[in-house]
């Protein structure tokens, strides 16, 4: 059964047998959005997926932002030519591209998830060769729902999990 926030607010409280130190409805908000990340984090696939694109340019280097509710990225696909970037970790990812004297140019091969830039407030994905020419790449990731606020009904409490978000979050 889908609950709002503002009834899962209300069963949190209960279940925290309506403890007094959390008047303030953010302090349960932090905790719903808390229990929905751990939600999300065991279970990506639960919410589905969803698709993207980048558009790599010369002038914009190798590195570039994902989506703003990027979690985990399933896959990159370079429709143009047909074939799938591979992932490298991070680590690997310097040995073999970041150490070379000169990077070359061309269609990217590989990919790494780089991280968190508090800049661009967005997750970066870095590729292996500066692109020679502007080109799209599509992508599919598993995402985060949006922190719980006000009286909106989240997403996974939408799709039936009202409840294992209160759980989660006690």
């Amino acid at each position: 059964m889908a609950l709002s926030a503002t009834t899962l607010r209300e069963l949190l409280k209960a279940n925290l047998h309506n403890d007094t130190t959390f008047t303030d409805p953010g302090d349960l908000n932090t905790f719903l959005t808390l229990g929905q990340a751990r939600i999300v984090r065991d279970a990506p696939h639960v919410l589905g997926g969803k698709e993207a694109s980048l558009s790599l340019t010369v002038a914009a280097g190798r590195e570039y932002s994902l989506a703003s509710d990027f979690y985990l990225m399933r896959s990159i696909w370079y429709q143009t030519n047909g074939y799938k970037l591979e992932a490298i970790p991070f680590s690997r990812f310097i040995d073999e591209v970041e150490r070379l004297p000169t990077i070359p140019s061309g269609p990217p091969l590989a990919y790494t998830i780089t991280g968190y830039s508090v800049a661009d407030s967005a997750i970066k994905l870095r590729v292996d060769k500066t692109p020679a020419e502007s080109m799209t790449v599509e992508y599919w990731y598993y995402w985060m729902p949006a922190d719980i606020s006000g009286s909106t009904t989240p997403a996974i409490s939408a799709i039936g999990f009202g409840e294992l978000i209160l759980w989660a979050a006690t």
